[in-house]
C-alpha cells in the first residue's frame, strides 16, 4: 500500500482513515462527520524521521483508485529529509497529517495520473506550523492529468513553503478550503527538461 506509512495507534482509527481520503463510502455518513471534527490539535507527538532514503512507489492502471503515497504519516513533529521518493499514478510522493512537520531537502517525483481531485506532490492535512522547504518537486504528468498544484493544503495554517524549485507545473501550493493558509516565499518554478533525476542527488540545484 505504498513506501512507508506511520501512524500513532492510540484511538487513531479515523486519522488512519484520513490518509485514504478517498470518499470510500463504506464509510457511514457519521464517520465523515466526525472525521470533520478533528482538527491539527488532535495529534500526539510522534517526531519520526525518514533521513535519506529512495522510495519508488506506483499505483497500476489496474488498481488506481487505491491511490497510493509514497510516504504517509499522521502525527507531529515529523520529519522528511535528504531522500528522493517518486510516486506513480497516486495520491500523494508525501502526505502528512499534523502539526509543525518539516518536510526538507528532497526531490519529490510525481509521475503520470492524480488519484483524486486534491491529489499532488506533497499533501498536507491538519498541518498547521508546518515548513516545506529546499525542495526539487518535480510534476512530470500530461496537462490533463496532471495536479492542481504541487503542493495541496487542506485545513492547514500558516503552511511556510519556502527556497523550493517547482519543475514542470505553474502552481505551486492550491489551499482547498478557507481555513487553509500559507506564507511562501523564494520558490521557483523551471521547466521540466531541468529537472533532477532519481539519480541526483537531493537539494540538486
Amino acid at each position: 500500500m505504498g513506501g512507508i506509512e506511520l501512524a500513532f495507534r492510540e484511538g487513531s482509527l479515523l486519522a488512519d482513515f484520513m490518509t485514504k481520503y478517498s470518499g470510500d463510502m463504506r464509510f457511514s455518513k457519521k464517520d465523515y462527520e466526525q472525521l470533520e471534527k478533528i482538527s491539527a490539535g488532535d495529534y500526539p507527538l510522534t517526531e519520526n524521521i525518514i533521513d535519506s532514503i529512495k522510495i519508488q512507489a506506483n499505483t497500476s492502471e489496474k488498481n488506481f483508485t487505491a491511490g497510493l503515497v509514497g510516504i504517509g504519516m499522521r502525527g507531529k513533529g515529523n520529519v522528511v529529509r535528504n531522500s528522493t521518493i517518486v510516486m506513480s499514478n497516486g495520491h500523494a510522493a508525501i502526505y502528512l497529517f499534523g502539526p509543525n512537520n518539516i518536510i526538507e531537502n528532497n526531490i519529490i517525483i510525481f509521475k503520470g495520473k492524480s488519484a483524486y481531485e486534491s491529489a499532488a506532490a506533497i499533501k498536507l492535512h491538519h498541518s498547521n506550523g508546518t515548513v516545506v522547504r529546499n525542495n526539487d518537486i518535480v510534476v512530470d504528468s500530461s496537462p490533463e492529468t496532471a495536479p492542481a498544484a504541487a503542493i495541496s493544503v487542506i485545513d492547514s495554517k500558516d503552511v511556510v513553503i519556502e527556497n523550493n524549485r517547482v519543475y514542470g507545473l505553474k502552481t505551486l501550493a492550491k489551499m482547498w478550503d478557507d481555513k487553509s493558509s500559507t506564507i511562501m516565499r523564494n520558490n521557483e518554478m523551471r521547466n521540466l527538461l531541468s529537472a533532477p533525476s532519481m539519480r541526483a542527488e537531493p537539494g540538486v540545484q
